[in-house]
C-alpha cells in the first residue's frame, strides 16, 4: 500500500483539481494523509475532508514542509510513501507504475520520481535492466512528485527540520538516500 502524504495551503481550485486527478489515477492502493498549513478559504478544508483521509491535520500557520511531512509519516502505515502537492498533476496509474520500479529493484531501489515538467530530458538510462532516470552526476535530485520505501526512510531518517518552511529538506533527504 502506497501512504500519499499531502500538504496543502489555499487555492482551492488547483488543490480539488490535483486531489480529484491524482488519487483517482492512482491505480494502487493507497492510504491519505494530509496536513493544511493554515488554509483560510473553508473550500479547501472541505474538499479535503471529502477525501476521508486516514488523518487529517489542520495547522494555524505554516510550520514548515519537513515538520509537516514527518508528523504524516510518523501515521502512516503504507510500505511505500508518497510526497504529494497540491499543484503537480501526476501521469495515469501513476502508483502502479512505481511501486513495479520499487518491486523490480527490490533493496536497490532509493526515491523514484515521477517525469514532470521536464519532457523527458535527459534521455532514458538503462540500469538494473530497466530503463528510467537513473540519478547520475547531471541528473543528481528528486524533487517535486516523490515515492519513497519505508525501509529507505528508516535507514536515512525523516526530514530534517532544521531548515525554514521552505527550506532545503528535500535535497538534505535525497543526500542522505
Amino acid at each position: 500500500m502506497i501512504s500519499i502524504l499531502l500538504l496543502s495551503w489555499e487555492r482551492h481550485e488547483a488543490l480539488a483539481k490535483t486531489m480529484t486527478h491524482n488519487l483517482s489515477g492512482c491505480g494502487a492502493p493507497y492510504e491519505l494523509l494530509v496536513c493544511d498549513q493554515g488554509s483560510k478559504d473553508y473550500r479547501v478544508i472541505e474538499h479535503i475532508e471529502s477525501w476521508h483521509p486516514l488523518y487529517f491535520r489542520r495547522n494555524n500557520k505554516n510550520e514548515g514542509c519537513g515538520k509537516a511531512f514527518n508528523q504524516l509519516y510518523l501515521r502512516s502505515r503504507g510500505d511505500h510513501i508518497a510526497l504529494m502537492s497540491n499543484d503537480i498533476l501526476w501521469p495515469e496509474n501513476w502508483g502502479k507504475t512505481m511501486l513495479n520500479y520499487s518491486y523490480q529493484l527490490k533493496e536497490k531501489c532509493g526515491m523514484i520520481g515521477i517525469n514532470w515538467g521536464h519532457s523527458g530530458t535527459p534521455p532514458l538510462t538503462e540500469k538494473f535492466g530497466i530503463k528510467a532516470h537513473w540519478l547520475n552526476a547531471k541528473l543528481n535530485r528528486i524533487f517535486g512528485p516523490t515515492m519513497i520505501p519505508r525501509h529507505v526512510i528508516d535507514m536515512v531518517g525523516l526530514y530534517s527540520e532544521d531548515f525554514g518552511p521552505y527550506g532545503i529538506e528535500d535535497s538534505d533527504q535525497n543526500e542522505r538516500v
